[in-house]
């Protein structure tokens, strides 16, 4: 669990599978507000030992860029 706060922040700063960290950049700053990634840690009501990490990929654009959006997510959260 160390190595995904590490994670979180890296993770959409790197480039993908068809562009590269700069492009990547780029693409990300002039269609979106921005996007990242997040952990969040939920206990159990039942029973607070046990906790159940989640990796959550957040990301905000305007309207008309919307599929913008998506594929810079898709390409972000596919095989690499």
């Amino acid at each position: 669990l160390p190595l995904l706060s590490i994670f979180c922040k890296f993770v959409t700063e790197v480039g993908v599978k068809n562009r590269s960290y700069e492009e990547m950049l780029h693409f990300q700053q002039a269609y979106t507000g921005g996007f990242h990634a997040q952990l969040h840690f939920i206990t159990s009501i039942h029973n607070p030992n046990i906790v159940t990490p989640q990796l959550i990929f957040k990301g905000k654009c305007l309207a008309p860029y919307a599929d913008k959006l998506f594929h810079c997510s898709v390409a972000i959260c596919s095989k690499r």
